[in-house]
């Protein structure tokens, strides 16, 4: 098991309340640095990409799966969770052929991956997820010390947090001497091992077409109406030939749209099993949903 040390968590930028700091001490520790049982893999992460930049090595994807430690009030043994934690830093090529080459006067681009943002650490935790079967995990906007404040999430399941990713915020990075941004993850492995699906279920080709339509809300720059909450609302709305719902574009312009207003758009896949829907069909469907949204929240239908 792995272990910390208090003084760690000041690089993370933590609360003095912070209930990462409430760490059970080791009475015989063998490390001079590691005296306390970690509440946190965060710094295990970003210590591995510290090592690496030592070695100048400045290409980093790693992960872990392993037991925190969390004090119990009145308990002599605390809870061990078991937490899965990543971190990325530079760039995820493995090889030089997908680089960008200089030849002279020319620029030979080899189909090399961009450097990795908020959202290929998402698409990390989203790849996890599906890959256990769960299919209902939230997102919503996070504040966590250790991340940047604009690009920071939340992840939940229900009501439950059960994880939080994002950018590591700069002051961390310079607290652990990185010369570059680092994302990472860090989830409850637990809730979603019992959530996990042993075996999916198959889902036979469609033997029908979908059909596609767009819809737009202008809202209220809110939690209230984040994406995923306003995702889910249409969803339920939708009907039994909802297949797919995807938010495909975020506009925000006080200009266009007024002070605290955000734009979003979705694109919605409608298919039966048995034939070929109708537009009239789908149409209702559609009508149901703006009737649906209108009224339950502050989104107004925006039509192009």
């Amino acid at each position: 098991v792995g272990s910390g040390d208090a003084g760690i968590e000041n690089a993370l930028g933590l609360a003095a309340d912070a209930p990462e700091r409430h760490m059970v001490a080791l009475s015989n520790p063998m490390i001079d640095n590691q005296t306390h049982l970690r509440t946190t893999m965060l710094p295990a992460m970003l210590e591995a990409c510290a090592t690496n930049v030592r070695q100048r090595v400045t290409d980093v994807a790693l992960y872990e799966i392993n037991k925190v430690f969390r004090p119990r009030p009145g308990q002599l043994l605390p809870d061990e969770p078991l937490r899965v934690a990543g971190v990325l830093m530079g760039s995820a090529a493995t090889s030089d052929w997908q680089e960008t080459r200089q030849t002279g006067k020319n620029t030979t681009l080899t189909g090399g991956p961009d450097l990795p943002d908020f959202y290929t650490v998402k698409a990390i935790v989203e790849q996890v997820a599906e890959g256990l079967g769960v299919t209902d995990l939230c997102w919503g906007r996070g504040t966590h010390p250790s991340f940047h404040p604009g690009r920071c999430a939340t992840v939940r399941r229900g009501a439950q947090e059960v994880g939080v990713l994002g950018e590591i915020a700069g002051a961390v990075q310079a607290a652990y001497d990185l010369p570059q941004r680092v994302y990472a993850f860090e989830l409850d492995l637990e809730p979603l091992l019992t959530a996990a699906c042993e075996y999916k279920p198959y889902r036979p080709l469609p033997r029908f077409p979908a059909l596609l339509r767009d819809l737009a809300f202008v809202c209220p720059d809110d939690e209230a109406h984040a994406a995923g909450a306003l995702q889910a609302l249409i969803q339920q709305a939708g009907g039994e030939w909802l297949r797919e719902v995807e938010v495909f574009d975020l506009f925000v312009s006080p200009e266009r749209l007024g002070a605290g207003l955000k734009n979003l758009a979705y694109r919605l896949s409608f298919r039966a099993e048995d034939r070929t829907l109708t537009d009239a069909e789908v149409d209702a469907a559609i009508e149901q949903i703006k009737a649906t949204v209108t009224a339950q929240t502050e989104a107004r239908f925006r039509d192009y």
